[in-house]
């Protein structure tokens, strides 16, 4: 996905529909791939430098799916700077047998560099995969409780603690396991949940960088070959969340501006009402004048 975000890329006169290393140059992928490397070195020494001062957790978003050999070169220039290189498994891909392979084959390539995972549960895995990559040697995991999280959700954070107690005996200092039942209970009475993996509910995208990425590459941020994503709009939408619907959907472009405007409207309107809205009530929304200055 970085390939998209570059300049030199974004800028080609004829790109094709589908962007992939393997549509360029070699060259051009290796330059692209310093660039992104020099880029957040940049961040990370300002980051970590004496007058800041932070401590840096670093996540790949989509690591599952990068280059094996692009991912070990990442790790090893970061890894003075980070407490953590997190590994996302952003679309939800992995299986157990390979989660533990492939998180055993990277430590054994970078020195056993601290690593972290960050899971989600498109397939149904998360849970196993991330015991999994406990096991080969990751020390820090990324989730939420009761696996709350855009789609099918991230990996149940309570679901972790008590899998890895109740089948390795492993516990881990400072949690108050008792406890655990009763933050799942008031997020349960909250009728706070993830969608359930492969249910039509686990296709939505709020986020304005998966719908920025659809724009590009149908594939980006979707897995199933069956079944279309759906748009949606909320607090984390941008305006290519309007450009998808206007320009790939309805057929009707807009300008820009209007985009950018409708954007800043259902932010407002999705944080006063905390929910997000479907592609059918932005439609009736427009229609009705909202988004008219």
């Amino acid at each position: 996905m970085w390939v998209l975000r570059d300049a030199e890329v974004r800028n080609l006169t004829a790109h094709p529909e589908k962007i992939e290393d393997d549509n360029l140059p070699n060259a051009l992928v290796c330059r692209v791939r310093q660039n992104m490397i020099n880029k957040v070195l940049e961040n990370l020494r300002y980051a970590t430098s004496a007058e800041v001062g932070l401590k840096v957790e670093f996540a790949a978003e989509d690591a599952s799916r990068a280059d094996f050999n692009f991912l070990v070169q990442c790790i090893r220039e970061f890894q003075p700077y980070i407490e953590h290189f997190v590994l996302c498994d952003t679309m939800g891909i992995l299986t157990p047998e390979k989660t533990y392979v492939w998180v055993r084959d990277i430590l054994e390539l970078v020195n056993n560099a601290a690593l972290g995972v960050h899971f989600h549960n498109d397939l149904g895995m998360a849970l196993e995969n991330t015991l999994q990559a406990v096991i080969a040697g990751a020390s820090m995991i990324s989730g939420t409780f009761r696996g709350i999280g855009e789609r099918a959700g991230n990996i149940p954070l309570e679901q972790v603690l008590n899998g890895l107690r109740l089948r390795f005996g492993i516990e881990v200092e400072g949690i108050n396991y008792e406890a655990l039942s009763q933050v799942t209970d008031y997020l349960d009475s909250l009728g706070v949940r993830p969608a359930s993996p492969y249910s039509q509910a686990a296709l939505r995208h709020e986020s304005g960088i998966h719908v920025n990425g659809f724009l590009r590459d149908p594939d980006s941020y979707h897995i199933f070959p069956h079944a279309a994503p759906e748009i949606w709009f909320g607090k984390c939408s941008g305006s290519s969340n309007f450009q998808y619907l206007f320009e790939k959907q309805l057929n009707k472009p807009l300008t820009p501006e209007d985009y950018n405007r409708m954007r800043d409207k259902i932010k407002f309107l999705s944080i006063q009402e905390q929910r997000c809205f479907s592609p059918e009530e932005v439609v009736e929304l427009f229609e009705g004048g909202f988004f008219n200055d």
